[in-house]
This record gives structure tokens, sequence and C-alpha cells, in this order.
């Protein structure tokens, strides 16, 4: 079994630890392996999906009605929220042979907009903006990508704002290993936590800034990382959308492409 730990950052009091049979409190700083064996909460996915306590959206309405939110209100979801969410990340696929032995792989932090750690990480992310910049000012990006490099250049001398479009981010870290294959595990996670949001009526957002910081020691460093150890990060935005948090339209993009070969 693995053991995967969620962290509240920032000015929000103690720590969550996601173990196998369901989230844990603990107080102080976060030890790997050394977990309280009290009960906050227990998370139960059945194979049908429901929306505010309600038998609404089976799983392949949660697919087609997934989608980005821009726009929060100020309202914090709630632990319980967060710990279910986390769950879904928690329970996604990962690397066996790149974790083999290993328990603690995946870390999970939330962390509160306008916070110590918020300050901090947003700096991370502008100091990674300048260099994305320098870089496609070095490569001439602009004929190849030109849609990319205008957000660059928009980008490079501006607060990452975006970071904190909801009152929380959700930072997954995944240990690295061999063979490579942590960013993909990331993804897997994203997607069972947008999924798992989607159901429950939340918005979500991933933050692609948090993956492109380039100092990844001082990431370490700020969530409390073992600097002897390699990670890959990925973010995301979770709270309450203004509009509708619902896709209303089918999904169009990308356009359907299948190939039977022999």
């Amino acid at each position: 079994k693995m053991v995967q730990t969620a962290h509240l950052l920032g000015n929000v009091p103690g720590k969550m630890i996601m173990t196998a049979a369901g989230p844990a409190r603990r107080f102080g700083p976060a030890v790997p392996g050394r977990l309280r064996e009290e009960p906050l909460l227990k998370v139960n996915v059945s194979h049908k999906m429901y929306l505010n306590g309600r038998n609404k959206m089976e799983f392949n309405t949660v697919i087609q009605k997934r989608k980005t939110t821009r726009n929060f209100t100020s309202q914090r979801v709630t632990k319980e929220q967060i710990a279910s969410v986390v769950e879904a990340g928690r329970q996604a696929p990962f690397a066996g042979l790149a974790q083999a032995g290993v328990k603690d792989f995946r870390h999970f932090f939330v962390i509160p907009r306008g916070g110590e750690t918020a300050v901090q990480l947003m700096e991370l992310v502008k100091a990674a903006r300048k260099e994305d910049f320098k870089e496609v000012e070095i490569l001439q990006l602009e004929k190849q990508y030109p849609v990319y490099a205008n957000v660059v250049r928009n980008n490079a001398e501006k607060q990452p704002m975006d970071l904190f479009r909801a009152p929380i981010l959700l930072i997954v870290a995944e240990r690295g290993g061999r063979p490579v294959r942590e960013q993909a595990a990331l993804g897997y996670v994203m997607e069972n936590m947008w999924l798992k949001a989607t159901e429950m009526g939340l918005g979500f957002q991933m933050c692609s800034g948090v993956s492109d910081v380039k100092d990844t020691k001082a990431m370490k460093k700020l969530l409390g990382l073992p600097d002897n150890e390699t990670f890959a990060f990925e973010g995301c935005n979770l709270g309450y959308a203004v509009s509708d948090v619902h896709r209303e339209n089918v999904r169009e993009l990308p356009i359907s492409s299948v190939t039977y070969l022999k």
C-alpha cells in the first residue's frame, strides 16, 4: 500500500495526511512514514457519480461536463471537500517500477491565497517566466510558435496572479525515479482530481506555472520535501465557479482521429 501526504500550508493550521485507509490529522512538521492512526475522513467512491448528495451524474457525463474554470468566488471549499478531491488524486496510477520500495512518493500541498507560501511561490513562478521569455528570444520562437511567444512576452514582467484565481491552490509533488514517469503520473493525478471536482460541482483550473518552475531546489525547500530526491510538480485551483461549473455543449476538439492498424 502506498502512503501519500496532503499538507495545509500558509496560514492554515495543521497538516492533513492521506493514508491508504483515508486521511488522518497530524499537527507539527511533516515526517514521512510517521502517521497517527486517527481517522479524519473516509472517502468511498462508487461506480455511480453524485452531485450535491443526489444521484445525478454517470461517469460518462462527468467526462463530458468537465471544463476549465477561470472565474472563482471568494468562498473557500471545506477541508472535507479538499480531502475528497485529494483522495481521487491519491488513487491515480503511478509508475510501479520507478517507485519500487517507496511508499511516500506522492505529496499534496494546500496553499491559501495571500499566505506566506503563496507569496514565495509566486516569486519562483515569476522567475521561471522570465527565463521562458529569454528562451523565446534566444531561439527565436515567434515564427514557429507565435501564440506561445506572445503569451510568454506578456507574462514576463507580470505578477503570476493566475496561480490564485481561487482561494486555494493545490500542488502535487511526484517523486522521480527510473524510468522517468513522474510527469506522466501527475497527469493522471490531475485528471482524477478534475473529474472528482466536476462530480462535486466545484470549479477546477490547471496551473501550469507550477510545473514551469525551474528552481526545483527552491521548490522542494518551500514545500519541505527532501533535498536529496527529485520531484515533478503540478498545480491547480480549486473552488466555486462564478458561473455554471459544467460544460453545456459537446467537446469538439481535438478532432476525432482513430486508426486501427494490423
